[in-house]
């Protein structure tokens, strides 16, 4: 990754290649690359896993 797209340093070590998502509503995600596929296009397909993060409990 370049610096300008460097994920944040408190992240977890990641088990894979890291990739930076971008979700339609602006939200930027890093996620592992797990696999990939090449179409008859010439295109690339990755397959990474997104898991959303648990609500936090509010205390009272």
């Amino acid at each position: 990754m370049s610096e300008d797209t460097a994920p944040p340093e408190h992240l977890p070590r990641a088990d894979g290649p890291l990739v930076r998502v971008q979700l339609h509503d602006g939200q930027i995600l890093y996620a592992v690359a797990k696999s990939r596929r090449h179409e008859a296009d010439g295109s690339w397909w990755y397959q990474r896993p997104i898991s959303p993060p648990l609500p936090t409990c509010m205390a009272a």
